[in-house]
């Protein structure tokens, strides 16, 4: 919902062409991302161990090289005042809108 709100308001606002990072504001790493879906799941004690890309490559993965610190900003939607809200809130209430489908 965050996203499809702020693409609506970047078309109402007649935002120039260009690329547009439209993300929930905070950071996160995959880690913390997996240990967040695990909690409000009610699996928050499920063990989640961290990876660094490095141990990944070593272990033979071979997939996209990716900068060890790459994190999404919304400057240019922010410079027009479209901003969203922090990921935690934004996942909770997907998990909330799941459950109230599943016994709706």
């Amino acid at each position: 919902m965050d996203l499809a709100t702020a693409i609506r308001d970047l078309v109402e606002r007649n935002a120039p062409p260009g690329v547009y990072h439209l993300t929930n504001d905070a950071e996160a790493s995959r880690h913390d991302w997996a240990r967040e879906i695990l909690r409000l799941g009610g699996m928050g004690d499920v063990p989640v161990e961290a990876v660094t890309t490095a141990d990944l490559r070593a272990s033979g993965y071979d997939g996209p090289v990716k900068p060890p610190y790459s994190v999404l900003a919304n400057h240019h939607a922010r410079a027009l005042g479209i901003t969203m809200r922090p990921w935690r809130g934004a996942l909770a209430a997907y998990f909330e809108r799941a459950r109230a489908s599943v016994d709706g």
